[in-house]
């Protein structure tokens, strides 16, 4: 997960499926080592793995997160090496908090970024789940940070005289 763009009216966030590339990764190099270190009909098993390895790693989706205070809305765009398509799309205002939540497996604690919407339901913002938390509080900042904008100066703007155009 990386964020791609964050500037005053718009914040992209993109996120590479990596199961699904790991999976591709394993099922490639298990068919590289059945083709070539044994014979017919196993070998035919390890092209068919080869084969199904790179039909993994090409349609390996990548998901796209637009915050854009333009249109007010959050898209959610699924590319695929063939297809790109709008997933979703929410309105800004649904949006009621950005959270870390965990994940506890084997031992092992796992986190994920999601939003809590108006409606009570809950987006994830990565679909993956990591180790690294870090990583999440860091995009988690920079959702905040882009949905709630920190004023500055808010006391020394109150205090400046208003100046009113006179005929």
């Amino acid at each position: 997960m990386k964020v791609i763009q964050h500037t005053a009216v718009r914040l992209t966030i993109q996120e590479r499926l990596f199961g699904i590339e790991l999976l591709s990764v394993a099922t490639g190099c298990t068919g590289i080592f059945m083709f070539f270190l044994f014979e017919p009909p196993v070998d035919w098993i390890g092209a068919f793995c080869i084969a199904l390895g790179s039909i993994f790693a090409m349609l390996a989706p990548t998901e796209t997160l637009t915050f854009d205070k333009t249109q007010q809305s959050l898209i959610i765009h699924q590319q695929h090496l063939l297809r790109h398509r709008v997933a979703a799309q929410h309105p800004m205002v649904d949006v009621k908090a950005v959270e870390v939540n965990t994940v506890e497996l084997l031992g092992t604690r796992f986190y994920r970024v999601s939003l809590k919407m108006a409606s009570g339901r809950r987006l994830a913002v990565t679909r993956t789940i990591s180790t690294d938390l870090q990583q999440q509080q860091r995009i988690v900042r920079h959702i905040r940070g882009f949905l709630n904008p920190p004023t500055r100066y808010p006391a020394a703007m109150e205090k400046l005289p208003s100046t009113k155009l006179s005929p």
